[in-house]
Protein backbone atom coordinates (compact mmCIF):
# COMPACT_ATOMS: atom_id res chain seq x y z
CA UNK A 1 0.00 0.00 0.00
CA UNK A 2 3.07 2.11 0.62
CA UNK A 3 4.53 1.51 -2.22
CA UNK A 4 0.77 2.13 -4.40
CA UNK A 5 0.54 5.50 -2.54
CA UNK A 6 3.81 6.87 -3.39
CA UNK A 7 2.95 5.50 -7.30
CA UNK A 8 -0.09 7.17 -7.04
CA UNK A 9 0.89 10.89 -6.08
CA UNK A 10 3.27 10.84 -8.83
CA UNK A 11 1.10 9.12 -11.48
CA UNK A 12 -1.47 11.95 -10.34
CA UNK A 13 0.97 14.87 -10.18
CA UNK A 14 0.54 16.87 -13.40
CA UNK A 15 3.62 18.53 -13.29
CA UNK A 16 5.36 15.56 -13.81
CA UNK A 17 5.55 14.40 -17.74
CA UNK A 18 4.90 10.26 -18.01
CA UNK A 19 6.67 8.98 -20.95
CA UNK A 20 6.64 4.87 -22.13
CA UNK A 21 5.81 2.34 -24.22
CA UNK A 22 2.00 1.55 -25.39
CA UNK A 23 0.73 4.38 -22.78
CA UNK A 24 -3.51 3.36 -23.27
CA UNK A 25 -2.69 0.02 -21.72
CA UNK A 26 -1.36 1.90 -18.14
CA UNK A 27 -4.01 4.13 -18.51
CA UNK A 28 -6.32 1.02 -18.28
CA UNK A 29 -3.76 -0.58 -15.30
CA UNK A 30 -3.88 2.12 -13.61
CA UNK A 31 -7.40 3.93 -13.57
CA UNK A 32 -8.92 -0.36 -12.64
CA UNK A 33 -6.76 0.92 -9.36
CA UNK A 34 -8.65 4.30 -8.75
CA UNK A 35 -5.38 6.06 -10.07
CA UNK A 36 -5.31 8.65 -12.54
CA UNK A 37 -2.83 9.52 -14.82
CA UNK A 38 -2.74 13.31 -15.99
CA UNK A 39 0.36 15.01 -18.46
CA UNK A 40 0.97 12.35 -20.96
CA UNK A 41 4.21 12.64 -22.64
CA UNK A 42 6.23 10.64 -25.18
CA UNK A 43 4.28 7.51 -26.29
CA UNK A 44 7.54 4.95 -27.98
CA UNK A 45 4.95 2.49 -29.37
CA UNK A 46 2.53 5.32 -31.10
CA UNK A 47 5.95 6.91 -32.55
CA UNK A 48 7.37 3.49 -33.57
CA UNK A 49 4.18 2.82 -35.65
CA UNK A 50 4.39 6.42 -37.36
CA UNK A 51 8.22 6.12 -38.29
CA UNK A 52 8.96 2.44 -39.16
CA UNK A 53 6.45 1.22 -41.49
CA UNK A 54 8.03 -1.45 -43.16
CA UNK A 55 7.04 -3.54 -40.92
CA UNK A 56 3.74 -5.77 -40.10
CA UNK A 57 3.84 -5.03 -36.55
CA UNK A 58 5.34 -2.43 -33.94
CA UNK A 59 8.79 -3.54 -32.82
CA UNK A 60 8.66 -4.42 -28.69
CA UNK A 61 10.51 -1.75 -26.48
CA UNK A 62 13.52 -4.34 -25.99
CA UNK A 63 13.61 -4.60 -30.00
CA UNK A 64 13.14 -1.07 -30.17
CA UNK A 65 16.24 -0.45 -27.82
CA UNK A 66 18.32 -2.95 -30.22
CA UNK A 67 17.75 -1.53 -33.34
CA UNK A 68 17.71 2.00 -32.63
CA UNK A 69 20.28 2.28 -29.61
CA UNK A 70 22.47 -0.96 -29.41
CA UNK A 71 21.14 -1.80 -25.88
CA UNK A 72 20.73 -5.24 -25.61
CA UNK A 73 18.12 -6.92 -22.91
CA UNK A 74 17.07 -10.32 -22.27
CA UNK A 75 14.08 -11.81 -23.18
CA UNK A 76 11.22 -11.75 -20.71
CA UNK A 77 11.02 -16.00 -20.55
CA UNK A 78 14.29 -15.14 -18.30
CA UNK A 79 12.38 -13.92 -15.78
CA UNK A 80 9.30 -15.55 -16.11
CA UNK A 81 10.07 -18.84 -17.87
CA UNK A 82 8.47 -20.63 -20.56
CA UNK A 83 5.49 -23.43 -21.36
CA UNK A 84 4.07 -24.89 -17.88
CA UNK A 85 7.14 -23.87 -15.62
CA UNK A 86 6.05 -19.58 -16.46
CA UNK A 87 5.32 -18.00 -13.36
CA UNK A 88 2.97 -15.37 -13.26
CA UNK A 89 5.15 -11.37 -12.66
CA UNK A 90 3.91 -11.33 -9.48
CA UNK A 91 5.19 -14.69 -8.58
CA UNK A 92 8.74 -12.77 -9.10
CA UNK A 93 11.12 -12.16 -6.00
CA UNK A 94 10.89 -7.82 -5.68
CA UNK A 95 14.25 -7.01 -6.17
CA UNK A 96 14.33 -9.84 -9.28
CA UNK A 97 11.38 -8.04 -10.86
CA UNK A 98 12.44 -4.63 -10.09
CA UNK A 99 16.26 -5.60 -11.75
CA UNK A 100 14.66 -6.63 -15.03
CA UNK A 101 11.98 -4.18 -15.71
CA UNK A 102 13.91 -1.45 -14.54
CA UNK A 103 15.93 -2.30 -17.14
CA UNK A 104 13.18 -1.87 -19.40
CA UNK A 105 12.10 1.44 -18.31
CA UNK A 106 15.55 2.73 -18.47
CA UNK A 107 14.62 1.91 -22.39
CA UNK A 108 12.21 4.03 -22.67
CA UNK A 109 14.73 7.11 -22.62
CA UNK A 110 16.98 6.27 -25.24
CA UNK A 111 14.20 4.95 -28.24
CA UNK A 112 12.43 7.74 -27.18
CA UNK A 113 15.31 10.43 -28.00
CA UNK A 114 15.94 8.09 -31.25
CA UNK A 115 12.49 8.19 -32.29
CA UNK A 116 11.91 12.16 -31.48
CA UNK A 117 15.00 12.49 -34.53
CA UNK A 118 12.71 10.57 -36.73
CA UNK A 119 9.32 12.52 -36.13
CA UNK A 120 11.27 15.63 -36.84
CA UNK A 121 13.03 14.38 -40.03
CA UNK A 122 10.02 14.28 -41.97
CA UNK A 123 5.83 15.24 -41.37
CA UNK A 124 5.15 13.17 -38.90
CA UNK A 125 5.53 14.77 -35.98
CA UNK A 126 2.06 16.67 -36.24
CA UNK A 127 0.42 13.79 -36.79
CA UNK A 128 1.86 12.16 -33.43
CA UNK A 129 1.55 15.67 -31.80
CA UNK A 130 -2.17 16.22 -32.86
CA UNK A 131 -3.88 13.23 -33.42
CA UNK A 132 -2.14 9.82 -32.07
CA UNK A 133 -1.08 11.09 -28.82
CA UNK A 134 -4.37 12.90 -28.10
CA UNK A 135 -6.42 10.01 -28.86
CA UNK A 136 -5.01 7.51 -26.29
CA UNK A 137 -6.80 8.81 -23.15
CA UNK A 138 -10.31 8.88 -25.34
CA UNK A 139 -9.42 5.26 -26.22
CA UNK A 140 -8.62 4.29 -22.63
CA UNK A 141 -12.23 5.71 -22.23
CA UNK A 142 -14.48 4.16 -24.93
CA UNK A 143 -12.75 0.95 -23.66
CA UNK A 144 -13.68 0.76 -19.81
CA UNK A 145 -17.18 2.11 -20.57
CA UNK A 146 -17.72 -0.54 -23.32
CA UNK A 147 -21.26 -1.13 -24.94
CA UNK A 148 -24.19 -3.37 -23.62
CA UNK A 149 -25.56 -6.57 -24.71
CA UNK A 150 -28.78 -7.89 -24.43
CA UNK A 151 -27.47 -11.89 -23.44
CA UNK A 152 -30.90 -13.03 -23.08
CA UNK A 153 -31.23 -12.27 -26.94
CA UNK A 154 -28.25 -13.78 -27.68
CA UNK A 155 -28.95 -16.55 -26.01
CA UNK A 156 -32.20 -17.41 -28.12
CA UNK A 157 -30.70 -16.47 -31.53
CA UNK A 158 -27.69 -19.24 -30.62
CA UNK A 159 -30.93 -21.68 -30.33
CA UNK A 160 -32.29 -20.67 -33.51
CA UNK A 161 -28.87 -20.57 -35.36
CA UNK A 162 -28.23 -24.21 -34.31
CA UNK A 163 -31.53 -25.41 -35.90
CA UNK A 164 -30.59 -23.85 -38.77
CA UNK A 165 -27.02 -25.33 -38.92
CA UNK A 166 -28.32 -28.65 -38.40
CA UNK A 167 -30.86 -28.59 -41.36
CA UNK A 168 -27.89 -27.50 -43.11
CA UNK A 169 -25.79 -30.31 -42.15
CA UNK A 170 -28.86 -33.06 -43.22
CA UNK A 171 -29.10 -31.32 -46.22
CA UNK A 172 -25.23 -32.10 -47.07
CA UNK A 173 -25.31 -35.59 -45.79
CA UNK A 174 -28.68 -36.52 -47.25
CA UNK A 175 -26.99 -34.99 -50.97
CA UNK A 176 -23.30 -37.09 -49.82
CA UNK A 177 -24.98 -40.12 -48.74
CA UNK A 178 -23.27 -39.80 -45.47
CA UNK A 179 -22.02 -38.09 -42.60
CA UNK A 180 -19.05 -35.97 -42.26
CA UNK A 181 -17.87 -32.74 -40.78
CA UNK A 182 -18.40 -29.96 -43.42
CA UNK A 183 -15.52 -27.98 -41.00
CA UNK A 184 -12.88 -30.68 -42.36
CA UNK A 185 -11.01 -29.20 -44.99
CA UNK A 186 -10.06 -32.87 -46.38
CA UNK A 187 -13.43 -34.48 -45.81
CA UNK A 188 -14.89 -31.46 -47.59
CA UNK A 189 -12.46 -31.80 -50.50
CA UNK A 190 -13.09 -35.47 -50.76
CA UNK A 191 -16.91 -34.87 -51.01
CA UNK A 192 -16.67 -32.42 -53.30
CA UNK A 193 -13.86 -32.87 -55.57
CA UNK A 194 -13.76 -36.63 -55.48
CA UNK A 195 -17.94 -38.01 -54.97
CA UNK A 196 -19.31 -35.08 -56.32
CA UNK A 197 -16.33 -34.70 -59.10
CA UNK A 198 -16.61 -30.98 -59.35
CA UNK A 199 -13.38 -29.25 -60.54
CA UNK A 200 -11.12 -28.66 -57.84
CA UNK A 201 -8.79 -25.22 -57.88
CA UNK A 202 -5.81 -24.11 -56.36
CA UNK A 203 -4.12 -26.74 -54.69
CA UNK A 204 -2.41 -25.70 -50.81
CA UNK A 205 0.51 -27.74 -49.19
CA UNK A 206 -2.00 -29.97 -47.63
CA UNK A 207 -4.39 -31.24 -50.30
CA UNK A 208 -6.48 -28.98 -52.46
CA UNK A 209 -8.55 -26.12 -51.21
CA UNK A 210 -12.14 -25.47 -50.37
CA UNK A 211 -11.17 -21.68 -49.17
CA UNK A 212 -13.76 -19.13 -49.52
CA UNK A 213 -12.30 -18.17 -53.23
CA UNK A 214 -12.46 -21.70 -54.21
CA UNK A 215 -16.30 -22.65 -52.81
CA UNK A 216 -17.52 -19.17 -54.28
CA UNK A 217 -15.73 -20.26 -57.71
CA UNK A 218 -17.78 -23.35 -57.55
CA UNK A 219 -21.67 -21.52 -57.45
CA UNK A 220 -23.84 -22.41 -59.66
CA UNK A 221 -22.13 -26.06 -60.11
CA UNK A 222 -23.65 -27.77 -57.85
CA UNK A 223 -26.93 -26.26 -55.10
CA UNK A 224 -24.89 -28.02 -52.04
CA UNK A 225 -22.01 -25.31 -52.62
CA UNK A 226 -24.78 -22.65 -51.31
CA UNK A 227 -25.75 -24.85 -48.65
CA UNK A 228 -21.86 -25.30 -47.29
CA UNK A 229 -21.21 -21.54 -47.98
CA UNK A 230 -24.37 -20.99 -45.69
CA UNK A 231 -23.01 -23.70 -43.27
CA UNK A 232 -19.71 -22.09 -43.01
CA UNK A 233 -21.27 -18.52 -42.71
CA UNK A 234 -23.62 -19.05 -39.59
CA UNK A 235 -21.08 -21.94 -37.67
CA UNK A 236 -18.45 -18.29 -37.57
CA UNK A 237 -21.65 -16.08 -36.53
CA UNK A 238 -22.64 -18.35 -33.62
CA UNK A 239 -19.26 -18.92 -32.65
CA UNK A 240 -17.60 -15.88 -32.85
CA UNK A 241 -20.41 -13.31 -31.66
CA UNK A 242 -23.57 -14.64 -30.29
CA UNK A 243 -21.83 -17.31 -28.02
CA UNK A 244 -18.60 -15.82 -27.42
CA UNK A 245 -20.26 -12.37 -26.83
CA UNK A 246 -21.90 -13.06 -23.52
CA UNK A 247 -18.98 -14.97 -21.96
CA UNK A 248 -16.84 -11.65 -22.68
CA UNK A 249 -19.89 -9.78 -20.97
CA UNK A 250 -18.56 -8.09 -18.06
CA UNK A 251 -20.02 -7.80 -14.47
CA UNK A 252 -21.44 -4.36 -15.68
CA UNK A 253 -23.39 -5.90 -18.33
CA UNK A 254 -21.26 -4.61 -21.13
CA UNK A 255 -18.85 -6.15 -23.26
CA UNK A 256 -15.31 -4.42 -23.38
CA UNK A 257 -12.72 -4.61 -26.91
CA UNK A 258 -9.66 -3.31 -27.20
CA UNK A 259 -9.04 -0.41 -29.90
CA UNK A 260 -5.55 -0.74 -31.87
CA UNK A 261 -3.98 1.92 -32.52
CA UNK A 262 -0.88 0.75 -34.19
CA UNK A 263 -1.63 -2.12 -36.04
CA UNK A 264 -3.93 -1.55 -39.64
CA UNK A 265 -0.94 -0.06 -41.45
CA UNK A 266 -3.37 2.38 -43.37
CA UNK A 267 -3.66 4.85 -39.78
CA UNK A 268 -7.14 2.48 -39.36
CA UNK A 269 -8.13 1.53 -35.83
CA UNK A 270 -8.90 -1.63 -35.49
CA UNK A 271 -11.19 -3.71 -32.93
CA UNK A 272 -10.06 -6.74 -31.04
CA UNK A 273 -11.67 -9.09 -27.68
CA UNK A 274 -14.11 -8.77 -29.55
CA UNK A 275 -13.38 -6.96 -32.77
CA UNK A 276 -16.69 -4.70 -33.02
CA UNK A 277 -15.42 -3.75 -36.49
CA UNK A 278 -16.47 -6.90 -38.02
CA UNK A 279 -19.99 -7.29 -36.75
CA UNK A 280 -22.41 -8.00 -40.09
CA UNK A 281 -24.44 -5.62 -41.35
CA UNK A 282 -25.65 -7.02 -44.32
CA UNK A 283 -27.19 -10.32 -43.85
CA UNK A 284 -30.30 -10.97 -41.94
CA UNK A 285 -28.68 -12.93 -39.11
CA UNK A 286 -25.93 -9.98 -38.96
CA UNK A 287 -28.40 -7.72 -38.32
CA UNK A 288 -30.09 -9.79 -35.52
CA UNK A 289 -26.99 -9.95 -33.44
CA UNK A 290 -26.67 -5.86 -33.94
CA UNK A 291 -29.80 -5.84 -32.79
CA UNK A 292 -28.73 -7.02 -29.05
CA UNK A 293 -26.28 -4.11 -28.75
CA UNK A 294 -28.21 -1.87 -26.52
CA UNK A 295 -28.14 1.46 -24.57
CA UNK A 296 -28.63 1.62 -21.25
CA UNK A 297 -32.37 2.83 -19.40
CA UNK A 298 -33.39 5.85 -19.95
CA UNK A 299 -30.76 6.60 -22.84
CA UNK A 300 -30.26 5.94 -27.01
CA UNK A 301 -27.68 4.54 -29.04
CA UNK A 302 -25.93 7.75 -31.87
CA UNK A 303 -24.79 6.44 -34.66
CA UNK A 304 -23.09 9.00 -36.76
CA UNK A 305 -21.62 8.38 -40.08
CA UNK A 306 -19.30 9.80 -42.88
CA UNK A 307 -20.95 9.27 -45.71
CA UNK A 308 -18.87 7.87 -48.95
CA UNK A 309 -15.62 9.16 -47.26
CA UNK A 310 -13.34 7.49 -49.29
CA UNK A 311 -14.66 9.03 -52.33
CA UNK A 312 -14.61 12.35 -51.12
CA UNK A 313 -11.30 12.22 -50.47
CA UNK A 314 -10.34 10.70 -53.86
CA UNK A 315 -12.47 14.00 -55.17
CA UNK A 316 -9.87 16.17 -52.98
CA UNK A 317 -6.59 14.19 -54.14
CA UNK A 318 -7.58 13.68 -57.88
CA UNK A 319 -9.19 16.90 -58.79
CA UNK A 320 -11.91 15.02 -60.69
CA UNK A 321 -13.92 18.01 -61.69
CA UNK A 322 -17.22 15.90 -62.04
CA UNK A 323 -16.51 14.01 -58.98
CA UNK A 324 -16.65 17.19 -57.25
CA UNK A 325 -19.18 18.75 -59.38
CA UNK A 326 -21.28 16.03 -58.29
CA UNK A 327 -20.09 15.99 -54.46
CA UNK A 328 -21.39 19.86 -54.00
CA UNK A 329 -24.51 19.35 -55.65
CA UNK A 330 -25.09 16.38 -53.36
CA UNK A 331 -25.92 14.16 -56.44
CA UNK A 332 -26.50 10.14 -56.06
CA UNK A 333 -22.91 9.72 -56.66
CA UNK A 334 -23.45 6.01 -57.97
CA UNK A 335 -26.37 7.04 -60.60
CA UNK A 336 -23.88 10.20 -61.52
CA UNK A 337 -20.83 7.45 -62.34
CA UNK A 338 -23.35 5.17 -64.09
CA UNK A 339 -24.65 8.31 -66.41
CA UNK A 340 -21.61 9.35 -67.01
CA UNK A 341 -19.99 5.47 -68.38
CA UNK A 342 -22.65 4.42 -70.29
CA UNK A 343 -24.05 8.32 -71.04
CA UNK A 344 -27.37 8.67 -70.28
CA UNK A 345 -29.35 10.95 -68.43
CA UNK A 346 -28.95 10.27 -64.71
CA UNK A 347 -32.69 10.00 -64.34
CA UNK A 348 -32.25 6.86 -67.23
CA UNK A 349 -30.17 4.93 -64.99
CA UNK A 350 -31.53 1.39 -64.31
CA UNK A 351 -30.95 -0.28 -60.71
CA UNK A 352 -28.38 -2.80 -62.37
CA UNK A 353 -26.10 0.23 -64.09
CA UNK A 354 -26.22 1.76 -60.40
CA UNK A 355 -25.38 -0.95 -58.82
CA UNK A 356 -22.16 -1.97 -61.43
CA UNK A 357 -21.22 2.03 -61.10
CA UNK A 358 -21.13 1.58 -57.14
CA UNK A 359 -18.59 -1.35 -57.46
CA UNK A 360 -16.36 -0.04 -59.38
CA UNK A 361 -16.64 3.58 -57.48
CA UNK A 362 -16.03 1.77 -54.65
CA UNK A 363 -13.22 -0.72 -55.77
CA UNK A 364 -10.92 1.85 -58.45
CA UNK A 365 -8.76 2.23 -55.73
CA UNK A 366 -8.49 -1.09 -54.68
CA UNK A 367 -7.04 -1.79 -58.03
CA UNK A 368 -10.15 -3.66 -59.17
CA UNK A 369 -9.73 -5.66 -61.88
CA UNK A 370 -11.94 -6.50 -65.38
CA UNK A 371 -12.22 -10.04 -63.64
CA UNK A 372 -12.89 -9.12 -59.94
CA UNK A 373 -15.74 -6.50 -61.53
CA UNK A 374 -17.16 -9.91 -63.37
CA UNK A 375 -17.04 -11.70 -60.26
CA UNK A 376 -18.83 -9.07 -57.63
CA UNK A 377 -21.66 -7.63 -60.55
CA UNK A 378 -22.28 -11.05 -62.67
CA UNK A 379 -20.94 -9.26 -65.80
CA UNK A 380 -18.70 -11.67 -68.29
CA UNK A 381 -15.39 -10.35 -68.03
CA UNK A 382 -15.04 -8.67 -71.42
CA UNK A 383 -18.30 -6.14 -70.53
CA UNK A 384 -16.24 -5.57 -66.72
CA UNK A 385 -13.27 -4.64 -68.81
CA UNK A 386 -14.91 -2.34 -71.43
CA UNK A 387 -16.51 -0.69 -68.23
CA UNK A 388 -13.99 0.26 -66.41
CA UNK A 389 -11.74 1.46 -69.50
CA UNK A 390 -14.99 3.78 -70.03
CA UNK A 391 -14.64 4.91 -66.15
CA UNK A 392 -11.14 5.99 -66.75
CA UNK A 393 -12.31 8.22 -69.75
CA UNK A 394 -15.14 9.41 -68.26
CA UNK A 395 -13.03 10.80 -65.45
CA UNK A 396 -9.12 11.69 -66.84
CA UNK A 397 -8.19 12.87 -63.58
CA UNK A 398 -8.60 10.07 -61.30
CA UNK A 399 -6.36 8.23 -64.23
CA UNK A 400 -4.04 10.75 -63.89
CA UNK A 401 -3.75 10.77 -59.98
CA UNK A 402 -3.35 7.00 -60.05
CA UNK A 403 -0.83 7.00 -62.53
CA UNK A 404 0.98 9.80 -60.72
CA UNK A 405 0.61 7.88 -57.33
CA UNK A 406 1.96 4.95 -58.65
CA UNK A 407 5.19 6.23 -60.00
CA UNK A 408 5.55 8.05 -56.93
CA UNK A 409 5.78 5.14 -55.33
CA UNK A 410 8.32 3.34 -57.72
CA UNK A 411 10.63 6.19 -57.61
CA UNK A 412 10.36 6.92 -53.71
CA UNK A 413 9.27 3.17 -52.31
CA UNK A 414 6.88 5.32 -50.32
CA UNK A 415 3.34 6.85 -50.21
CA UNK A 416 1.20 9.08 -47.97
CA UNK A 417 -1.73 10.48 -47.07
CA UNK A 418 -2.41 14.29 -47.30
CA UNK A 419 -1.58 14.60 -43.51
CA UNK A 420 1.79 13.07 -44.41
CA UNK A 421 1.01 9.53 -43.15
CA UNK A 422 3.44 7.38 -44.86
CA UNK A 423 3.59 3.66 -45.78
CA UNK A 424 6.68 2.14 -47.62
CA UNK A 425 6.42 -0.47 -49.78
CA UNK A 426 9.53 -2.75 -50.16
CA UNK A 427 7.69 -4.67 -53.20
CA UNK A 428 7.01 -1.44 -55.40
CA UNK A 429 10.15 -2.99 -57.51
CA UNK A 430 10.39 -6.08 -57.26
CA UNK A 431 10.78 -8.79 -59.78
CA UNK A 432 7.74 -10.87 -59.06
CA UNK A 433 4.70 -9.82 -60.37
CA UNK A 434 2.66 -10.69 -58.03
CA UNK A 435 4.69 -9.02 -55.80
CA UNK A 436 4.78 -5.58 -57.78
CA UNK A 437 0.91 -5.77 -58.63
CA UNK A 438 0.14 -6.41 -54.93
CA UNK A 439 2.14 -3.17 -53.68
CA UNK A 440 0.80 -1.29 -56.67
CA UNK A 441 -2.73 -1.67 -55.12
CA UNK A 442 -1.59 -0.56 -51.62
CA UNK A 443 0.43 2.54 -53.37
CA UNK A 444 -3.22 3.80 -54.90
CA UNK A 445 -5.57 2.48 -51.90
CA UNK A 446 -3.16 3.57 -48.87
CA UNK A 447 -3.22 7.52 -49.40
CA UNK A 448 -7.04 7.03 -49.74
CA UNK A 449 -8.12 4.99 -46.55
CA UNK A 450 -5.14 6.58 -44.59
CA UNK A 451 -6.57 10.04 -45.36
CA UNK A 452 -9.89 8.78 -44.46
CA UNK A 453 -8.33 7.18 -41.03
CA UNK A 454 -6.42 10.50 -40.28
CA UNK A 455 -9.84 12.26 -41.02
CA UNK A 456 -11.66 9.62 -38.38
CA UNK A 457 -9.22 9.68 -36.18
CA UNK A 458 -9.46 13.75 -36.10
CA UNK A 459 -13.45 14.02 -35.46
CA UNK A 460 -12.84 11.39 -32.74
CA UNK A 461 -10.60 14.09 -30.77
CA UNK A 462 -13.12 16.62 -31.95
CA UNK A 463 -16.10 14.99 -30.85
CA UNK A 464 -14.20 14.26 -27.55
CA UNK A 465 -13.12 17.80 -26.53
CA UNK A 466 -16.99 19.11 -27.77
CA UNK A 467 -18.76 17.06 -25.40
CA UNK A 468 -16.47 17.26 -22.16
CA UNK A 469 -16.48 21.37 -23.21
CA UNK A 470 -20.41 21.22 -23.53
CA UNK A 471 -20.59 18.98 -19.92
CA UNK A 472 -23.00 16.55 -21.28
CA UNK A 473 -23.02 13.00 -20.33
CA UNK A 474 -23.10 11.68 -23.67
CA UNK A 475 -20.25 9.67 -24.58
CA UNK A 476 -17.96 7.75 -27.45
CA UNK A 477 -18.24 4.28 -27.24
CA UNK A 478 -17.29 2.44 -30.25
CA UNK A 479 -15.21 4.00 -33.86
CA UNK A 480 -16.34 0.90 -36.32
CA UNK A 481 -14.62 2.10 -40.21
CA UNK A 482 -16.57 5.45 -41.24
CA UNK A 483 -18.98 5.44 -37.80
CA UNK A 484 -18.62 6.77 -34.25
CA UNK A 485 -21.41 5.21 -31.94
CA UNK A 486 -22.32 7.15 -29.09
CA UNK A 487 -24.48 6.49 -25.65
CA UNK A 488 -26.98 9.77 -24.94
CA UNK A 489 -29.10 10.75 -22.59
CA UNK A 490 -32.88 10.88 -24.13
CA UNK A 491 -32.93 14.83 -22.79
CA UNK A 492 -29.30 15.38 -24.34
CA UNK A 493 -29.86 14.12 -27.84
CA UNK A 494 -30.63 17.08 -30.30
CA UNK A 495 -27.86 18.55 -28.32
CA UNK A 496 -25.14 15.89 -28.21
CA UNK A 497 -26.02 15.16 -32.05
CA UNK A 498 -25.53 19.32 -33.18
CA UNK A 499 -22.09 19.00 -31.42
CA UNK A 500 -21.04 15.59 -32.83
CA UNK A 501 -22.12 16.85 -36.49
CA UNK A 502 -20.34 20.19 -36.07
CA UNK A 503 -17.19 17.96 -34.88
CA UNK A 504 -16.96 15.39 -37.28
CA UNK A 505 -17.87 17.81 -40.51
CA UNK A 506 -14.92 20.11 -39.68
CA UNK A 507 -12.39 17.52 -39.42
CA UNK A 508 -10.89 18.41 -42.24
CA UNK A 509 -11.02 21.12 -44.92
CA UNK A 510 -11.63 18.90 -48.56
CA UNK A 511 -12.92 20.41 -51.49
CA UNK A 512 -15.62 18.80 -51.36
CA UNK A 513 -18.13 18.84 -47.95
CA UNK A 514 -18.01 16.72 -45.46
CA UNK A 515 -21.35 14.65 -44.94
CA UNK A 516 -22.10 12.80 -42.04
CA UNK A 517 -25.47 10.72 -41.82
CA UNK A 518 -27.14 10.23 -38.44
CA UNK A 519 -29.10 7.70 -36.56
CA UNK A 520 -30.56 6.96 -33.05
CA UNK A 521 -32.20 4.02 -31.87
CA UNK A 522 -32.26 1.98 -28.81
CA UNK A 523 -30.43 -0.61 -30.05
CA UNK A 524 -27.60 -0.70 -33.10
CA UNK A 525 -29.50 -2.17 -35.78
CA UNK A 526 -32.85 -0.41 -35.46
CA UNK A 527 -32.25 3.33 -36.02
CA UNK A 528 -34.14 6.19 -37.33
CA UNK A 529 -31.69 8.41 -40.02
CA UNK A 530 -31.92 12.49 -38.49
CA UNK A 531 -32.08 14.63 -41.48
CA UNK A 532 -29.76 17.77 -40.60
CA UNK A 533 -32.20 21.14 -40.45
CA UNK A 534 -30.75 24.81 -41.02
CA UNK A 535 -31.72 25.66 -37.31
CA UNK A 536 -30.35 23.77 -34.68
CA UNK A 537 -29.25 20.07 -35.50
CA UNK A 538 -31.90 17.76 -36.22
CA UNK A 539 -35.12 16.59 -36.02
Amino acid sequence: DEVLDIATALLSDASVVKHGYDLKQELLAWTARSTEISELGFDCMLAAYLCISTRTRVPSLPVLAHDLCGLTEQPEESVLGSGRARRSAAAVPVEEAAQYYGNWVAMVAPVRAALQVQLAEGTLQALFDNLEMPLVPILAVMERVGIRIDCDELAQLSGELQRRIAELEGIVAETAGYTFNPGSTQQLATFLYDNLGLAAGRRTKTGRSTDADSLESLRGEHAVVDVILEWRQLTKLKSTYVDALPLLCAADGRVHTSFNQAVASTGRLSSADPNLQNVPVRTAWGQRIRHAFVADPGQQLVSADYSQIELRVLAHVSGEPDLIAAFERGEDIHRRTAAEVYDVAAESVTPDQRRIAKVVNFGVVYGLSDFGLARDTGMDQDAARTFIEKYFESFPAITRYLERTRMHAREWGWVETFMGRRRHLPDIRAANRQLRGAAERMAVNMPIQGAAADIMKLAMIRCDTALREADVRSRLLLQVHDELVLECPEDEIEHAVTLVRDAMGGAAELVVPLVVDVKIGQNWQEMTPLRETSSAGAT
